[in-house]
């Protein structure tokens, strides 16, 4: 983020990761048509989100990193998607 993004109180880092999580998982609070990723996977098996801020000097340098991982004895199969 910029640093006049970063001077807006309204940009909240929980109000990016709801679009995201919706994005990759399905969700019971989602009734329309949604491009999700991993369709097989509802967000009810996301246990932990790790965000943060980092401060660039040009909007140019903005965007997302995104990883997710997870844990086979827990998670549905997803192999034979």
């Amino acid at each position: 983020m910029t640093p006049a993004d970063l001077a807006r109180p309204a940009f909240d880092l929980d109000n990016f990761a709801k679009p995201v999580l919706d994005t990759l998982f399905t969700s019971q609070n989602v009734s329309r048509l949604t491009g999700v990723l991993l369709p097989k996977v509802n967000d009810t098996w996301v246990f932990r989100l790790l965000l943060e801020k980092v401060e660039v000097k040009t909007p140019q340098e903005q965007g997302a990193d995104i990883t997710v991982t997870w844990h086979r004895s827990v998670t549905p199969d997803l192999s034979t998607s």
